[in-house]
């Protein structure tokens, strides 16, 4: 094989491995909602009352078959839709929305709920005049899912709102995040 059909047999076995890597992702969708028809519905297995359904969901197509219902998303309120996530013993998650860095029209959607310090999140927690969780003091090794996952909140939009979402501004021992807009 000459140096051309060398590169050419290189360049198509990537070509193949990208587009097997696009469609892995739909494939397991397939055997993940297959292996769910075979399970009893979230409706028959939650310790909880189930989130209300006729709130409406993003329009991806990846999340455009789900139900806010069914154990994948929770209607957190205003049309609010979050992924529901993590295994703190949650039944309930908190959102704020919008969340651009300490958007002055951001409202908090859902309950802070605090399960105690945990692993990656060992920070303070600081309540308001209320008694109601407000602040978060991040400690060494937090990170923002295990933050999310004490408090029972999406992760993503809390570290939007305090603008700690991607470098260089990422999350740091001694930051304060805010919990309520």
């Amino acid at each position: 094989m000459n140096r051309g059909e060398t590169v050419l047999a290189g360049v198509a076995g990537l070509a193949v491995i990208g587009l097997i890597a696009l469609t892995a992702p739909v494939i397991a969708s397939w055997v993940t909602d297959s292996e769910a028809a075979e399970r009893p519905s979230a409706a028959t297995t939650s310790t909880h009352a189930p989130a209300p359904t006729d709130t409406p969901l993003p329009t991806s197509a990846a999340t455009a078959t789900a139900d806010p219902g069914d154990g994948e998303y929770q209607a957190v309120g205003d049309g609010l839709v979050i992924p529901a996530q993590g295994s703190g013993g949650c039944s309930t998650w908190a959102a704020i929305h919008p969340y651009g860095d300490h958007d002055p029209s951001a409202r908090l959607r859902g309950t802070i709920t605090g399960l105690g310090s945990r692993s990656f999140a060992t920070g303070t927690v600081g309540l308001d005049d209320d008694g109601q969780i407000a602040t978060y003091t991040v400690a060494s090794g937090d990170t923002g899912y295990g933050i999310g996952d004490r408090l029972c909140i999406d992760y993503i939009t809390l570290l939007a709102y305090n603008g700690k979402f991607a470098p260089p501004n990422e999350i740091q021992p001694g930051d304060v995040l805010i919990l309520r807009p």
